[in-house]
């Protein structure tokens, strides 16, 4: 038993696959050559691997709330100026690609926290430590954490 089987695209854009147990396995694995390129073709072909950001189908994600819940709006924290066009430039794109909806008004509200990537773009994290997080009912002690990318 080999695991189950991941697929993953590398740096040249060819398909890889993956074990589960970080093994990398060699895609000649199939005796049949025509299969293998048929699965491989087929692959390539999927939704997974379009550029941009994906979509959840067929799940709802579900948070208890504490039975005492409040709504608690945090006003926003003052961003550096430098990085202001930047982050509104990712909201604008988060906004396009159906991450963030745009509300005129809210009971509830957490500051967000901008953070420079590597390649100057802009991390939007959310701060729902003091909004949501504390609010939350936890099963088996186990902590929820919202983050956002």
């Amino acid at each position: 038993d080999h695991g189950e089987y991941l697929y993953r695209l590398d740096q040249e854009g060819a398909i890889r696959q993956t074990v589960t147990n970080d093994k990398t396995v060699s895609d000649s694995f199939s005796t049949d050559e025509k299969s293998r390129e048929a699965r491989l073709a087929k692959l390539r072909q999927s939704k997974v691997f379009e550029p941009g950001i994906g979509e959840v189908v067929g799940y709802e994600a579900q948070l208890q709330l504490k039975e005492d819940f409040k709504p608690v709006f945090r006003k926003a924290r003052t961003v550096p100026y430098a990085l202001k066009e930047r982050i509104e430039e990712t909201i604008d794109q988060m906004v396009a690609d159906k991450i963030l909806t745009p509300v005129d008004h809210s009971q509830i509200a957490s500051p967000i926290v901008p953070v420079l990537k590597p390649d100057s773009t802009v991390r939007i994290c959310g701060d729902y430590k003091s909004t949501l997080n504390i609010n939350l009912e936890t099963l088996n002690s186990i902590h929820c954490l919202l983050l956002t990318s």
